[in-house]
């Protein structure tokens, strides 16, 4: 497969993840990963890929060992469909099998919440209690951002400003006061956003 092929099956997930397109691979290839893409279809029916990341690691007494990882993956196309959940993560636990993998860490991108109050998702919880049934452990140590904020931006500022924190509002302000500004970004401000990136 090749990176165009790989690219246009990525976008055609109903959330596409810029981590798992390929040239997330080829950025992390740099830095002594090595990346695989990986495909879960019934007949043409697409149910999920995943880009894995693999790396040898040496640990005292153990020597090399690999670690694998799905950084805002898998994709799925329905994570409601439990046969396709099942058929991924079994796929997932042969492939960490058939490479002698000693962790296999994934972030699928769902979700398990909403809002300060924590409502929990219907199919966040059923594909949690899923993996903890299936001897998957919650790891503490997130790689990605563990949480997405969504905001809806239809609204006019004021409303805006109204949702917000007494202490949000003051710091939006302030930053206006000090001549921040917001504009629709273009190709050119990648460089930048990558330095803010890599110092935050």
């Amino acid at each position: 497969m090749d990176k165009r092929e790989w690219n246009e099956i990525i976008r055609s997930f109903p959330e596409t993840q810029l981590l798992q397109l390929w040239e997330w691979g080829e950025v992390k290839e740099k830095f002594g990963w090595k990346a695989s893409q990986y495909v879960w279809k019934v007949g043409d029916d697409l149910l999920g890929a995943a880009l894995i990341l693999e790396r040898e690691i040496r640990i005292p007494i153990f020597g090399s060992m690999k670690m694998l990882y799905i950084p805002k993956g898998p994709l799925m196309m329905d994570w409601a469909d439990e046969n396709a959940r099942k058929i991924i993560f079994e796929g997932l636990r042969e492939i960490a099998v058939q490479r002698n993998a000693f962790l296999l860490k994934i972030e699928p991108e769902v979700v398990l919440g909403y809002g300060e109050s924590g409502d929990v998702s219907e199919i966040g919880g059923e594909i949690e209690a899923e993996l903890k049934n299936n001897d998957w452990i919650y790891s503490n140590e997130q790689i990605q951002f563990r949480n997405t904020a969504v905001l809806d931006i239809s609204a006019d500022e004021d409303e805006l400003l109204a949702g917000m924190k007494q202490k949000t509002r003051y710091n939006v302000r302030l930053a206006s006061r000090k001549g921040v500004s917001v504009r629709l970004g273009t190709g050119k401000d990648f460089e930048s956003i990558f330095s803010i990136y890599a110092e935050t």
